[in-house]
């Protein structure tokens, strides 16, 4: 199964990469997309998404 996970910067993208570095035996295929921030920039991104099977929109990670 192909799971793509759209993030608004690229500070989240690296923290979802390093947590899915930390799980040992991952079942599936991930993709991580920076979509920009806003409205528009999200859903600019989600209409040119790679072929997949779940999508997952993450919001903004704390530091």
């Amino acid at each position: 199964m192909k799971i793509i996970i759209l993030t608004p910067m690229e500070i989240e993208r690296e923290k979802v990469l390093n947590a899915l570095a930390r799980i040992p035996n991952l079942n599936h295929t991930y993709e991580v997309i920076v979509s920009g921030i806003g409205r528009e920039s999200t859903a600019k991104a989600m209409m040119q998404l790679p072929q997949h099977d779940i999508c997952v929109l993450m919001g903004f990670v704390l530091q």
